[in-house]
This record gives structure tokens, sequence and C-alpha cells, in this order.
């Protein structure tokens, strides 16, 4: 954004260039940065004439091209990566399962809220205040005011993805779109008074200390786990550690299944967790491989899973069966080949 912004102002190619540079690298990380790619495109066409887009455009668009050039090539679809995550949270992980209109509320004013966290209740009025004047300036086609467009059209995008299931609730993606809002942070907060600088120590401690009303409430220090037993299974398996021993987690809930795995003591290799898929596919041959190549295999198993499924039609009569421990629905059985 300061590159473009030094390119509009001194009119030279060369920062363009550079934020091009810049953009087609952040696109290799996020996808957030294809979007902002094109809103800048945009604001250049609006701002600087289509020349100064072109030679932005040009080097920004480097990786997403390749990238989905090979996506053609691999899967037959040029927007594969985009399909598979929509894929992944809505078939897979059941995202919009039995949503309500509170979900759809949830979903509404999250990243709106998250921005409010972000920037503060004070600096949050002073741009909503200050918002229908710096609209009323797109008309004249000129920065900064056109720095407004990222921001708002980027906070629809969310809006729409949050709502449609497409977008998870994770605080953050709010970075990008406080960042967006740096331009109309510094319109408000521009004159550097007396009465300025301390309404900015005012709204900064007040930030800062909301912050901690706001997500302590989701704090829990003590204890660390919400289900203590994933602690006293990790006790019963970490002695059967060792080289030559494999452990298999059947999924309860993301954070006990990683902190049974984590805290097992098992080679890494030799682990298998299972992921919270709405349909699990089992991967029955890495189980079976781990069956006949290790000298143990511990099994945490959870009540008429597949995995337990499977444990009960595949072992058969080739391994001796010992079972470690039952609490609930969940055991720990150790089989060891005859």
């Amino acid at each position: 954004m300061n590159l473009i912004s030094k390119a509009v102002r001194e009119n030279k190619s060369g920062y363009l260039l550079l934020s091009g540079l810049t953009m087609t690298l952040a696109a290799g990380f996020r996808y957030e940065s294809w979007l902002l790619i094109l809103l800048f495109t945009l604001m250049l066409i609006f701002g600087s004439g289509w020349r100064s887009a072109l030679k932005f455009s040009a080097i920004a668009m480097v990786f997403p091209v390749v990238w989905m050039i090979q996506n053609k090539l691999a899967t037959g679809d040029f927007l594969y990566s985009f399909h598979a995550n929509t894929e992944w949270t809505h078939n897979a992980l059941g995202i919009n399962d039995h949503v309500d209109f509170e979900a759809y509320l949830r979903r509404t004013w999250f990243f709106p809220f998250s921005w409010l966290i972000a920037v503060g209740p004070i600096v949050a009025w002073l741009i909503l205040k200050q918002l229908p004047f710096e609209i009323r300036k797109l008309r004249n086609s000129a920065f900064p005011e056109l720095w407004m467009i990222p921001m708002l059209v980027y906070l629809m995008v969310m809006l729409y993805n949050a709502i449609a299931g497409n977008l998870l609730l994770h605080h953050r993606f709010t970075a990008t779109l406080l960042v967006l809002s740096l331009p109309l942070i510094a319109s408000v907060m521009k004159d550097t008074g007396k009465k300025n600088i301390r309404l900015a120590a005012i709204s900064l401690a007040l930030t800062i200390g909301l912050s901690f009303v706001y997500t302590i409430g989701g704090t829990s220090p003590v204890p660390r786990l919400k289900n203590q037993s994933a602690k006293q299974f990790s006790k019963i398996i970490y002695p059967e550690s060792g080289p030559g021993s494999g452990l298999v987690v059947d999924f309860t809930n993301w954070e006990d299944t990683w902190y049974i795995g984590l805290h097992s003591g098992f080679v890494p290799s030799k682990i298998l967790m299972l992921g919270g898929e709405k349909q699990p596919s089992l991967p029955s041959e890495r189980i079976r491989d781990m069956l006949l190549s290790s000298d143990k295999v511990i099994f945490l198993i959870k009540d008429d899973s597949p995995l337990f499924r499977f444990v009960q039609d595949e072992t058969g009569s080739d391994f001796k069966i010992y079972n470690l421990v039952k609490e609930g629905n969940i055991s720990v059985v150790k089989y060891v080949p005859k």
C-alpha cells in the first residue's frame, strides 16, 4: 500500500513494479492477496490510469497465473484450490449443518466486532462518523480517498463468505481488514495537536484494556484440558511407546485427539491421528501396514466409529488383544502380533 501511494504521488513506475512484486509474493502465502490484487488494480485504474494499473497487475499476477495453470494441469480445474476449500468446509466438516438464526447472526457480526476490538471504540466511532463524507469524495476518483474501496469491498466479501460458511470465524482474518483501515484511521487522526494526541492515547489505552475484557471470558487457564480423561489416557499410552510401536488415535475432538498424540511419546512417523470429517474416510491400508510392521499397535478407539468397526472386522485371530482401559465410550487397546 505504501509503495502504491509513493508510485501515485511521485509518478514513478519503479514503485509500481515493487508493489506488484510484494503482492505476487503475498499471493503465494494467502488467498486474500488475490482479491487485493484485483482491488488495487481497479483503484489504480480510477486514480492513476490504466497504464499504471497494467504495470502493477502484470507483476502482481505472476504467482496467481502460474498457480492456476498448475491447478488446471493437475486437476482440470483452474480454481481447484478455492473449490477444494469450499468442499472441505461444507461437506467434510459440515459447517452448514444445523445452522440456526442465532448462528447466522454470529456470522454476520463476528468480523465487524473483531475489527472493533482491533481499532478500539473511539477510532471506530470516528471512522463511522467520517465515512459518509469520505464516500462522497470518491466521485473525485483521487487518492487518498480511493483507499476506502479495498477496505469496504474486502469487508463485504468477508461478510458474504462468513454467512455462507466459506470463511471460518477466526480473528486472524481481521488482520488484513485492519491494515486496509489504516488510511481511514490516518484521515481521522491526522491532526497532531494536543487534543488529538490526548485522544489517541486514551483510545490506545481503552483498546488495550477492552481487548482483555472481550477475550478473557473464553480463556480457561485451569484446567488445561476441558476433558481431563485425555491426560489419563496419555499416561496409560506413554509406557507403551517405543521405536517399534505404533499408535492410532480415533477422533474424539480436536483438543483431546491432538493432546493424546502429542503427549504419547511415540515416534511421530508411527502415530496416526484420525481427522474430524463429517464422513471420515478411514486410511485402512496404512493401519494394516502399521499392524504388520510394528511390534505392537496401541489403539484409542471410540465406540461405533469407523475405526471401531475396522478393528472388529479386520484383525481376526492374528493378534493378541489387551484391553488397557475403558472410560465412557473410549477404549485403549493393545494389539500384539502372535
